[in-house]
């Protein structure tokens, strides 16, 4: 499935900060903050960093134009039920 969660929040336009994991999902066009989920320091400059003044009032619109752009929900929903019915 999709990072519904993360894709609400983008929409939504918050700063997200998130696991290198998802880069491939994203890659680097995605308006995110991507940090080594397993490294304390790390997290907490990515969240500094998604917090900062500047930084959070320039992206909201970027993120929801993304997630507009790549992960129109009737395009998912249509994947995803193709899917389950694939696996049925």
């Amino acid at each position: 499935g999709s990072p519904k969660a993360l894709l609400e929040a983008m929409a939504c336009g918050v700063p997200c900060v998130t696991g290198e994991g998802l880069r491939a999902t994203f890659g680097r066009p995605a308006p995110l903050f991507y940090v080594d989920p397993y490294d304390v320091e790390d997290i907490a400059q990515g969240i500094s960093f998604a917090l900062h003044s500047r930084t959070s009032t320039a992206i909201p619109g970027e993120l929801r134009a993304y997630v507009e752009a790549h992960h129109d929900l009737r395009v998912l929903l249509e994947q995803e039920v193709d899917f389950v019915k694939e696996r049925l």
